[in-house]
């Protein structure tokens, strides 16, 4: 066990997402916006961290994916709570993020960042990425902040769309690549 690897500065950031995530599913909702909106904000800096102290690992990398991943679920399950009309779109859209995230990930080489194919280029690039992410951050935070759904929330809802996109491409590369692969080893 290599105690400096697990609480490595990266991974003390995303402990603290987690720690964040948990403290938010007891408060009111404003509340729980704001909780949760420090936890994604943290999902910035992991990974700065990780390159800046040169600490990235396959542990950091792990944690990263898959405290993203619950971070939507547990939005989800909130907004869900909150307009059981969306339920199917939001179930969809989880349903997609996550089959697509694992697979992938379980492709890659230490990161579900990395990939050949060009939309899934596109879609890691920093310039395109972080806005993605962000806007639909913003879709799902709107979507419990507003008490009638609006224009922006609906433009934001979009760009949802265009991620779950990017996640649907993602998840048939993946397969594709895994399609690849004979031989498995039993152990």
């Amino acid at each position: 066990m290599d105690l400096f690897l697990i609480f490595n500065v990266p991974n003390i950031i995303d402990y603290a997402r987690v720690i964040l995530l948990v403290y938010a599913v007891f408060l009111p909702d404003r509340l729980f916006l704001v909780a949760y909106g420090v936890s994604s904000s943290l999902d910035f800096f992991d990974g700065h961290a990780a390159r800046f102290f040169n600490q990235c690992s396959m542990l950091g990398a792990c944690l990263d994916m898959i405290i993203d991943r619950v971070s939507t679920v547990v939005i989800g399950m909130r907004i869900i709570k909150k307009e059981e009309t969306m339920y199917q779109a939001i179930s969809i859209y989880i349903l997609i993020d996550l089959i697509s995230h694992f697979i992938h990930f379980s492709m890659s080489t230490g990161s579900h960042k990395k990939c050949s194919n060009i939309f899934l280029k596109i879609y890691y690039s920093k310039i395109v990425l972080f806005p993605i992410c962000l806007l639909s951050e913003a879709f799902f935070m709107s979507v419990l902040y507003f008490k009638n759904l609006n224009g922006i929330v609906y433009a934001l809802g979009g760009v949802c769309v265009l991620k779950t996109f990017f996640h649907i491409v993602q998840l048939f590369t993946a397969i594709s690549r895994m399609s690849m692969i004979r031989n498995v080893k039993k152990e």
